[in-house]
């Protein structure tokens, strides 16, 4: 394809990508898309023919972080917005899903207390320990999954 060709056939869809990868700024990705098609005519003698469309694409994004270095995005403290109060999900831990001694099994064990004296203060074996641990683990998740999906659903 002669340069002319690719320019036309391409053009339009490189300025609506760059415009695309900086969110709306028109100004900025006609500067982008013109800066490409510079280095098409530039490089355009010793490039490879086989993908044009690859190589204009890739030559965009390397434009478009180019410009994002050169313009900056400068928020005022009035542009941030105040942090909304978090869910009623965050105010409450996991671990309330279990009772108060489960719970604090559930500390002890991942907090890195010795297992044997664990097992030893709630009289059981270091096994039973293990699979009281795994049954508390999917009460857990069963109680996270039943959170998300009530969340779904509002």
């Amino acid at each position: 394809m002669e340069e002319t060709r690719i320019i036309q056939k391409y053009y339009r869809a490189v300025l609506a990508y760059c415009c695309m990868k900086l969110s709306g700024d028109v100004q900025g990705a006609e500067d982008c898309t013109q800066e490409v098609f510079l280095a098409l005519h530039r490089k355009f003698s010793a490039m490879r023919k086989d993908n044009v469309q690859g190589w204009l694409y890739a030559a965009a994004d390397r434009e478009v972080l180019a410009y994002r270095r050169r313009n900056p995005v400068h928020l005022s403290d009035e542009d941030i917005p105040e942090p909304s109060a978090p869910p009623e999900v965050w105010q409450s831990s996991p671990l309330d899903a279990l009772g108060e001694a489960d719970a604090r099994l559930v500390k002890a064990y991942f907090g890195g207390e010795d297992r044997t004296a664990l097992a030893a203060e709630y009289g059981m074996s270091v096994e039973a320990l293990y699979q009281k641990v795994h049954r508390l683990r999917q009460k857990l998740r069963d109680h996270q999954m039943r959170g998300e999906r009530s969340h779904e659903k509002q």
